[in-house]
């Protein structure tokens, strides 16, 4: 019974930080790095831009989410944000409706194509073990299942 409580807590704690990000206004993407990540060294590049460089990435274990690094871009802006919603790097980004996401995860490089056609808010699951990256996209608030 606990464990169920402890889950519901953490689904309404993740839906409370990403309608925070959804609530400060229309926004151009949402990127947010969910499951399969336990400690791996994390780089990310969205067309042709560093966005940041081997961070260590940890999914939460209940939630699925990683807390402490996304990305939002707003305004032809892109903020990389910290767990606690503070732009840690601002920079100027125009792009059009697709974008080249390229995520190295332990020195693996990624290329994924990414239509902001079919969601704003894009979900990056790591199946390491796999050797996989996932991208997921909604138009509204993500479903934790």
């Amino acid at each position: 019974m606990k464990n169920i409580f402890i889950f519901f807590v953490a689904i309404i704690l993740a839906g409370c930080s990403i309608s925070k990000l959804h609530s400060k206004g229309a926004n151009d993407f949402i990127v947010l790095f969910g499951s399969g990540f336990k400690n791996d060294t994390v780089s990310l590049h969205i067309d042709n831009k560093q966005i940041f460089k081997d961070r260590i990435l940890q999914s939460d274990t209940v939630s699925g989410i990683v807390r402490s690094v996304s990305i939002v871009k707003k305004n032809n802006r892109l903020s990389l944000l910290n767990s606690k919603n503070e732009s840690m790097n601002v920079m100027d980004f125009n792009n059009s409706k697709e974008i080249i996401v390229v995520i190295e995860i332990n020195h693996k490089p990624h290329k994924l194509a990414v239509s902001l056609n079919k969601g704003y808010i894009i979900m990056v699951n790591s199946q390491s073990f796999y050797n996989k990256v996932n991208i997921s996209q909604n138009k509204k608030v993500i479903p934790l299942d």
